[in-house]
């Protein structure tokens, strides 16, 4: 990428703290006129929880478990990307789809159910009120 084209898109947004910080980079990329490309050869170490287990939903899955405080920024930065207008819609709804499952998955069998939902409540509630950064 051309020095001059990081400058101008200001960097990553800090404010979202661990979830969808590249999300939100691509999509401002992208709402740019910038092209994203992916390389099918590349590869990196990243994990989306602390651990995962298989899930039946439809077919088999594999399901990220995530602690109730990382489950709080994942739904108040989703909510956060919900608002923002180069954000594209397609993404949007598959985000409201994908919560409303954690929300489910959690509640019918994920561990520590109360403070999972607790803080799935209180991440919607923060991202609504616009609150970004480190808890």
């Amino acid at each position: 990428m051309a020095l001059e084209l990081a400058l101008s898109l200001a960097g990553m947004d800090e404010g979202l703290f661990i979830d969808h910080v590249d999300t939100e980079w691509s999509f401002r990329l992208l709402a740019s006129g910038h092209r994203l490309y992916g390389v099918p050869e590349a590869s990196f170490l990243h994990r989306m929880g602390d651990r995962t287990t298989r899930l039946w939903l439809f077919g088999w899955r594999v399901w990220p478990v995530r602690s109730p405080s990382r489950h709080r920024y994942l739904f108040r930065n989703a909510v956060l990307l919900l608002g923002r207008s180069y954000v594209p819609p397609i993404w949007k709804a598959w985000a409201v789809v994908k919560l409303g499952l954690t929300v489910v998955v959690f509640a019918l069998a994920g561990p520590q159910r109360l403070a999972q939902l607790g803080n799935m409540v209180a991440g919607v509630r923060d991202g609504v009120l616009g609150r970004s950064g480190a808890l």
